[in-house]
């Protein structure tokens, strides 16, 4: 059994493994990065251990939706550290069969913007699925990248 997590950036709907996301926030709880466009999500009574949060609208190249009371963020925990991603509002976790989830052969990888996505089909509902680990080694090597310009 796969656990999906859907959820709207702009107007579309996109779908994620659960196993990527490790927890669900309410992104009111960010707060702005000082001269950076992505935002920060303060550790509790732990300053320094701040998580790095990013619009997935400006990640994807689509223009950023207004805040709203139904944005939340995603945080995805992994072997290189902790990152979010703000989305507009999760729509619903679902328990899938993996036999159930088609993948499309032909033209399933698009790139748009820094994401990859992969499209595939649930019973008759067509899926944007995200791959958040994808997303997490782009922003890193993109830091790397201007970290070196800056030397």
């Amino acid at each position: 059994m796969q656990t999906l997590i859907t959820f709207v950036v702009g107007n579309e709907e996109f779908a994620a493994d659960g196993d990527d996301i490790t927890t669900i926030l309410d992104s009111a709880l960010c707060a702005d990065a000082p001269d950076s466009p992505q935002r920060i999500l303060p550790s509790a009574g732990d300053a320094g251990n701040s998580t790095a949060v990013f619009h997935l609208g400006h990640l994807l190249g689509s223009k950023e939706s207004d805040a709203s009371d139904t944005a939340k963020v995603l945080i995805m925990d992994n072997a290189k550290g902790r990152v979010g991603f703000i989305v507009d509002r999760v729509v619903e976790m679902l328990n899938v069969q993996e036999s159930q989830l088609r993948y499309l052969v032909f033209q399933s990888y698009i790139q748009r913007g820094a994401v990859v996505i992969k499209h595939a089909f649930y019973e008759k509902r067509f899926l944007q699925m995200i791959d958040f680990e994808q997303i997490t080694r782009e922003l890193m090597r993109q830091e790397r990248a201007t970290f070196r310009e800056e030397r």
